[in-house]
Formats: structure tokens, sequence, C-alpha cells
């Protein structure tokens, strides 16, 4: 399945520069370094970009480089979209890579739960896993989202378990486990807290700590003070095993962005601005100390900068700062129906047991099946996702639910734990079961292959899912392929060709997809020069995430601010316009004001133009669909004009984005 949602897409958004990144690092192990990333750190881009070793691919040169940043292109679009190269197999080889870790994730899920609750609940686990859209689509994308996932799964079993058995050989792995993960994402730090709460309750519990000696010698300590002698100097030799396998994924190399290295000082500038609070302090110290490789520093500052606001869209709603229930929406209407009734079973299961030990209907719940005789082992799982969960619904960074991720596992074990009791009910229980099964899958294949898009019965479905969830968690980019094949069979078409105008957000280079004559529309990466042009009767395509402009210069639902501001620049337009044909007075005007300034006025009109656009067809029913994010609308004249100069439907009045109080008007965007 996560097949066939990666092999005939384009690149999502964050795709073209994690697999440069990857493949750049093992080609020239950093050396003259240019890129800069985003918080995700370069284990696991490097293992994306691992079959790229073996395709003879061509790195654009520094001059190639240089000339496309003038026409606002990236080192990621000559590499990735390099004729010579090959975009698919370049997307294709790196996407298979992260199936292999998606399949990883897939099979721990299973192996824990059997290891809980036996083979039935494994099973169970496995297969609400392997039947979740938001699993398979982000195993089919390549992404560092599930690798950050995974290894923080992978590191706190290796610490739970060393704090119940000391030796060398689970040192070691632990050390390994937990500098994997912190090469890996930097989200990957909250094992920290996560492995501190464990080592509280597990000395609360009280029971022995084995203790492998050197030689083969072991005993048991069951004094408490000597356990936390035990887990500190443990505690020693994984900070020192996990500290090399760091500067192991850098390859060694600490210095990134020296003046000897073209562009790198320009890079690190890009924090000049930012005020010196701990974290830049703390960066700044390990830099002039040599402690930690410089790309790794570089990371934190990058993510450290971007999560101080970040724009996010739920519900109809906008934000700079986020919500705190945003993820819990999120993976409410991430989930399908079928896995949201075990959920609840299991939950049903769990509080009737505990009803039972309460009420001292059992002297000894010995022998019990389920979550509650497997409490225990159950620990680490829900301390994990506890500390995730709650910075993820503290924190700014509200753009998708791939950031959840992490939590995924004891979700699915937890619901695994009602196999065991519903098929004590006998065939009952194993209809329950088989019907929630098929349910499941019934879901899984009513939006394959665009599982990315699956947006669940509560959430209004998935056609219109796009007024619940935007971005990554629901639109990013990856139906170019679809246009293309969508425009080819509409001029293989008899009769008139209207214009076609496309409006798409992603990362990837539109100049690389048979788009035909369409005249492109404000868009994500907005790469076109100011120039003023009329809008026609023709087909909009417009990608969901765009429609409601969550990114762009106008950013928010249409308001009374935008309307003034509309108004006023059109005016101004018009009477450019009129001067088209005298080019004597069209230089004296433009030269009297500014040629900088009109090239503002031009492109926040052709901003506002197209977000009073999206305000009017955000009220309609698309005329057709190339895929769930990629919407249609066919216009005429009268249509157009009402679009343009009618009155907004819905036009909120006094409208503030939340986070935005007290700001300034204009500090936002060009108007506020």
């Amino acid at each position: 399945m996560a097949l066939a949602f990666g092999w005939n897409t384009s690149p999502t958004f964050d795709e073209p520069g994690h697999i440069t990144t990857g493949y750049h690092y093992l080609k020239n192990r950093g050396a003259g370094f240019q890129m800069s990333t985003t918080g995700n750190l370069v284990l696991s881009q490097q293992w994306l970009a691992l079959p790229l070793l073996a395709m003879n691919l061509e790195f654009p040169s520094k001059e190639a480089q240089q000339a496309a940043a003038a026409e606002r292109h990236d080192v990621t679009h000559l590499f990735i979209f390099s004729p010579s190269n090959g975009w698919q197999r370049i997307v294709r080889a790196a996407r298979a890579m992260n199936i292999l870790l998606g399949m990883a994730f897939a099979g721990i899920v299973y192996l824990w739960s059997r290891r809980l609750f036996g083979w039935e609940a494994g099973l169970l686990s496995l297969a609400f896993c392997c039947l979740n859209p938001v699993i398979i689509s982000n195993s089919g994308v390549a992404t560092t989202d599930m690798a950050g996932a995974l290894g923080l799964l992978l590191a706190t079993a290796a610490c739970w378990g060393l704090l119940h058995r000391i030796s060398l050989w689970m040192v070691a792995g632990c050390g390994i486990a937990v500098g994997a993960l912190m090469a890996t994402k930097l989200s990957g730090v909250l094992v920290f807290p996560t492995v501190a709460g464990l080592c509280a309750f597990r000395l609360w519990w009280g029971r022995p700590l084995a203790i492998v000696l050197p030689g083969g010698g072991r005993r048991e300590e069951r004094r408490r003070w000597r356990q936390v002698a035990w887990f500190a100097l443990a505690s020693v030799g994984v900070a020192i095993i996990a500290f090399a396998v760091l500067w192991a994924a850098y390859g060694f190399h600490g210095e990134f962005g020296k003046p000897e290295q073209a562009g790198g000082p320009s890079i690190w500038s890009i924090f000049d601005k930012q005020p010196a609070g701990l974290i830049r302090r703390c960066v700044n110290f390990c830099r002039d100390l040599h402690l930690l490789p410089d790309l790794f520093l570089f990371d934190v500052s990058y993510l450290d900068k971007t999560v101080q606001a970040r724009r996010a869209f739920l519900l109809g709603d906008y934000s700079i700062n986020g919500w705190w229930y945003f993820f819990p929406f999120a993976w409410f209407y991430k989930t399908p129906v079928p896995f949201l009734i075990a959920f609840c079973g299991a939950a049903g299961v769990l509080a009737w047991k505990c009803l039972r030990r309460l009420v001292g209907a059992a002297a000894s719940m010995a022998g019990e099946d389920g979550l509650w005789a497997n409490a225990y082992g159950f620990v680490p799982l829900a301390a994990v996702s506890a500390v995730y969960m709650a910075a993820a619904m503290q924190g700014n960074i509200d753009i998708g639910i791939r950031h959840l991720l992490p939590v995924y596992p004891a979700i699915f074990i937890f619901a695994g734990s009602l196999a065991p009791a519903a098929l004590r009910l006998g065939r009952v229980g194993l209809v329950i079961l088989a019907g929630l099964l098929a349910w499941s899958a019934r879901e899984a294949v009513s939006v394959h292959p665009e599982y990315l898009a699956y947006i669940n019965q509560f959430g209004g479905g998935i056609e219109t899912g796009h007024e619940v969830l935007i971005d990554s968690s629901y639109e990013w980019g990856q139906d170019l392929p679809a246009v293309e094949g969508w425009l080819a069979a509409r001029a293989a078409r008899p009769g008139p060709k209207l214009q076609v105008y496309l409006s798409y957000f992603g990362n990837a280079d539109l100049r690389q997809f048979k788009l035909g004559d369409a005249k492109l529309l404000p868009c994500y990466f907005d790469t076109r020069p100011s120039q003023l042009f009329a809008l026609s009767p023709g087909t909009y395509i417009i990608s969901a995430t765009m429609l409601h402009t969550e990114y762009g210069l106008v950013f928010g639902p249409w308001r009374q601010s935008y309307e003034l501001a509309y108004q006023s620049l059109t005016e101004q337009v018009r009477r450019l316009e009129t001067l088209l044909n005298d080019r004597t007075a069209l230089q004296r005007l433009i030269e009297s004001e500014g040629t900088e300034l009109w090239q503002k006025r031009i492109r926040l009109y052709d901003e506002l133009r197209f977000a009073r656009l999206c305000a009017y067809l955000r009220r309609r029913v698309p005329d057709a669909r190339i895929s769930y994010g990629m919407l249609v609308y066919e216009l005429t004249g009268e249509q157009l004009q009402e679009a343009m100069f009618g009155p907004v439907p819905g036009m909120k009045e006094g409208y503030r984005i939340k986070g935005t109080e007290g700001m300034k008007p204009g500090s936002l965007d060009f108007i506020d």
C-alpha cells in the first residue's frame, strides 16, 4: 500500500531537502555543506539516500547553484529534478528505504503486543497498524518522521531493558540506540525525561536489579540506593557511547560554515537577528569548544528559530502559535472509526477490570488477560507517549499528524489488548474482531492510493477533509503527475480549450512537469516575477492547502482589512493599466513613485486577488477533482466577476488570527 502511494506521485514538500542533504553528506561527509536542513538530522537522511550511491548521479556544481539561486531555485531542484538524474528513480529509491523503516515499525508493534498479551493481540495490533492511513502514507514518503518514531521507540525499549538488567552489552546497545536517535531527529531529546520518569517508577516499584559482571558473574541488587548507583554508572557509559555515535553519524566532521567554505557564514547569519536565548547561548558555547558537530548545532539553532511561531490551520481557524488541542483533534479525525471503536473497547475492558479490583470481586488478578495483568510491561509505552504528547500539545508546530507518530505504537498495542478479552466471548467476540478488521480494510481501500488525504466520517469524509486539516495532514504537493495526466486527457478532448490556471502547494520544480499552457497563480514557492496579468474565464486548478490561504502574503480568512486593501490596490492597478498604451506616461508614473514600490503593489495585488478568489471558491463545490488534494473549478465570466468584485460570502468582520494579539498592523503580513 505504501508503494502504491509513493510510486507515481511527485515529491512531497520535505522530500527534496531530505534526499539531497543525505546524498550530499554521504558523498562529501559535510565538506562544503551549503544547504540548511530543517531540524531533521543527518542519520535518517543518509539512510534515505543510501541507494542513490549506486546510481551515478550528478550533483550540481557551485556555479550552477549560484545561477539557480538568482532565479530563486535551490540546489534540491537542480539535483532531484535534473533530467540526467531522473527525479522518479531518485524519489522511488529513497521512499523504498523509508518503507523498510515502516515495516520495522509495524514489526516492533507486533512483537511488543504479542509479548504482553499473546499472539492474538499481536496480530490485531499489527493489522490496525498496517491498515492505518497515517502509517501507510508516512511510510511511503522519504521523510524523517518514521525514522524518528522508530528511533524513539527503540531507544525507550533499550533504556527500559537497561533499568532491569545492567551488562556491558546492554549499556552498549542502549548507548547506540540513544546516539542514533539523537542523530535522527531533535525531538528524540524527549527520551531523557521519559527515561527519568521510568527510572523513578522503577525504583518506586521495587523490583530487583540484575547485574551481569564481566566474566559471567551475575547477582541481584535489591537495595534502592545501590540501584541508583548502578543506574548512574550505567548512564555514564550510555552517554559516552551515545556521544561517540552522534559524532560518527556526522563522520567526525565538526566544522560547518567556516569562512573557507563558500556560503557558510551567510547560512549562520540567519540567526543573527534572533534573541540570544538559552538554547542559542548553549549552541554558541558548544561551538566555541567544539563539543558537538557544527551541523548538529546548526539544526538545533534552526529548530529553535522555527518553533517560535508557525502558521497552522484547524477546522477553518488560523493561528501562528497553534492550539493545545490540535494533535488530539488531528488524531481523532485521521483515525478510522473501527479503530476508534476498538480503542474504546479496550478502554472499557480496562475500566471494567479496574472496577472489579476496586470492589473486591477478584481476590487476585493472577491469570487475567488484557492490559491490567500486563500493566508493568506497558509502562514504557505509556511513559514515552505521555511525554511526547505533552510536548506536542505544548509546542507551536501544528502542521501535520506526522509529528505524532511516536505516540502510535502505544495506541496500537493498547487496542490489541482487546483481542484476548473479545475471544473469551467465543464466536461473538471473533465476529466483532473480524468485523472491525474488515471495516478497517474497507476504509484503507476507500482512499487507495491517496492515503495521506484520509479523514474519517466525523471529519466529514475524505472529499471535504481539507475543511478540517490541510498541509501534510491532507495534501503535501504529491499530485503533480495526476495533474499532468488530467491536463493531457483534457487536451485530447474535442472542443474549445479555456485558459488553465494553477496554484500549487509543494516544493517540486514545476518546470519539469508537463503542465501545458497553464498560467501560475500564487504558489507556496512563488518564483514568478512581479507581473500584471488579467484573469479570464477558464479552468482553475487549486491545491487544497492553497485554497485555505494558510501560506503566502495573505494569511487567514478574508476579512475587512483585506477587502479595503484590495479595493485600494485595484484602483491603483487600473490607473496603471490605463497607461499601458502610453509608454512615456507609464514610465513617468513608475519613476515618480519608484519601480520597487510598484513591484510590491503588483505582487500584493496578485496575492489579494487570489485570496479573494479562494474565499469565493471555498463556498463552492469543486466541478471536478484531479485528486482529493487538487480541486478543479470551471469559472464563467459572470462567476469570475462575482468572485473579484461581488460581495464575499462568509467574510469575517474583526477576525484576529490566534497568536497575533497585540501585534501592530503589518507585522505579520503586508496587511493585518
